[in-house]
């Protein structure tokens, strides 16, 4: 089975850029996030959250000229691992877990990949037992 997953940056570490270059978003105050207030009528107010336009979300920026010509900024890269699943005797509906193996994120544990079994009937073979 071919997996597509994020991985760290191995070039930035995760960081995104160079040591030190990460700046906190003036725009939110480094939430990530702004808050709008709308008046809708006399006495009614609307609060709305969105995401911050200028860091993304992020709650931090980097500089072009100071981030990771590997990941653009991004402290995660993309990569294909190939993982061998199925040996024989397996059963249908068997659970197969791969510990670690989700997506990578700076400070966030990687989570699992767990593959469910699903048999096709064959026209020709049929199953009996584990044979």
């Amino acid at each position: 089975l071919q997996l597509s997953r994020n991985v760290i940056c191995k070039s930035c570490n995760g960081v995104g850029g160079k040591p030190g270059s990460r700046k906190q978003c003036r725009g939110c105050d480094g939430r990530g996030i702004k808050v709008t207030l709308r008046q809708l009528g006399p006495g009614m107010m609307q609060q709305m959250q969105h995401a911050c336009n200028d860091c993304g979300g992020q709650g931090e920026s980097i500089s072009e000229k100071d981030k990771c010509k590997v990941c653009t900024g991004n402290k995660i890269t993309k990569e294909t691992k190939i993982l061998e699943v199925v040996d024989k005797g397996m059963k249908h509906g068997q659970k197969i877990t791969f510990r670690g193996d989700g997506d990578e994120q700076p400070g966030v544990e990687p989570g699992d990949v767990i593959i469910v079994l699903q048999e096709k009937e064959h026209d020709v073979f049929k199953r009996n037992g584990l044979d």
